[in-house]
């Protein structure tokens, strides 16, 4: 439905944000058709709010995600043509370029452009983030001392992907939805 909603505000008003926020979304959508273990890394994916599976796939499914993941990739690049100087559509466009098995993409898009993008633009969350990219790529060719490295080095800094990441390479159990202390209410609910 979020997808359906950017669509609709894409009629009247574009921006990189809304852009990269569907691209987002729309990578968001093809994990579901991820079967379970496929991919068991957490992406450092970027929405930004701020204005300027089933077990068994088929070719259908397959196909879904794989054009879900293209359709991702031309939002992210809409994004970056409105601002090429915008670090979070590189660093999404990596991602996805992650998810279709393009790893040479992913690497280039997340060392170079997304890194050194956010580093020109002081996002430093958004380079760290890139890095951890890039440790989960470590991972995925089977370099687990250089994933560890780098996820390590950003778990250091408290990005909280790092220190989930690290978690999955070393085989750690992980929560994914910690119990809060105390109930929360709002507005009486």
């Amino acid at each position: 439905e979020a997808r359906q909603y950017y669509h609709y505000v894409l009629k009247e008003y574009q921006s990189r944000e809304i852009y990269n926020n569907i691209g987002v979304l729309t990578i968001m959508e093809a994990m579901g058709y991820f079967k379970e273990g496929e991919f068991i890394y957490q992406l450092p994916l970027e929405l930004d709010l701020e204005s300027s599976v089933s077990e068994r796939l088929g070719t259908a499914e397959l196909e879904l995600r794989k054009k879900l993941l293209e359709e991702a990739l031309r939002n992210f690049d809409a994004a970056i043509s409105l601002d090429p100087n915008y670090a979070p559509a590189y660093l999404n466009k990596a991602c996805a370029y992650t998810l279709l098995g393009d790893a040479p993409r992913a690497q280039f898009y997340a060392e170079i452009e997304a890194i050194q993008c956010a580093t020109k633009n002081n996002r430093p969350e958004t380079a760290s983030d890139a890095r951890v990219l890039l440790g989960i790529l470590a991972a995925i060719r089977g370099d687990n001392a250089t994933a560890q490295k780098i996820l390590e080095a950003e778990a250091a800094f408290k990005n909280p992907l790092a220190e989930t990441n690290l978690k999955i390479l070393l085989g750690t159990t992980i929560t994914t939805n910690p119990k809060p202390e105390k109930d929360e209410t709002i507005d009486g609910i």
